[in-house]
């Protein structure tokens, strides 16, 4: 059966460029929740309107995660998965479908993501979301990390699992 992990994270804290590398050396189909914001939305509106949007954005790449799965694609979610109750969910969902369902922690200081966010400010060629450090200080405040129970992996042992 086909695998899906799901990438978990804070902004800024790698969750992107492991999804591109899982893609690239495992060949795991990515799906990147931001980009599809972007993309059918634009700037994020107030939180109420966003969240709304964020979730039919996410609910037709999980039917669309569900129909490679059925057909032995892996599947990469770059999303971030910020709250457990979330992470259940979604591990259920597919789990109950027979699909193995990895969870990957990009964990990140502070100081490191605030460098890291700037400099992926400085690139003009990426499609991303532009925050303050107000903006990314509220985010992380709504952070759940990964309790012990949930068996998350740092990603680069999950790049070193077997396939």
């Amino acid at each position: 059966m086909a695998e899906i992990v799901l990438c978990c994270g804070k902004v800024s804290s790698g969750k992107s460029t492991f999804a591109r590398r899982l893609a690239a050396e495992r060949g795991h189909f990515p799906f990147s929740a931001d980009e599809w914001m972007r993309h059918f939305y634009g700037e994020p509106p107030e939180r109420e309107v966003f969240d709304r949007q964020l979730g039919q954005c996410c609910e037709m790449i999980y039917r669309m995660a569900e129909r490679l799965l059925a057909r032995g694609v892996d599947v990469v979610l770059d999303f971030g998965f910020w709250q457990r109750a979330e992470r259940i969910a979604v591990r259920q969902r597919f789990e109950a479908a027979g699909h193995s369902c990895r969870l990957v922690y990009c964990a990140i200081a502070p100081a490191q993501q605030w460098a890291f966010l700037q400099q992926r400010q400085a690139q003009t060629t990426l499609d991303h979301f532009r925050f303050d450090a107000e903006g990314i200080a509220t985010l992380n405040a709504f952070f759940e990390p990964p309790g012990e129970d949930e068996h998350a992996l740092m990603p680069d042992a999950c790049l070193r699992l077997p396939t």
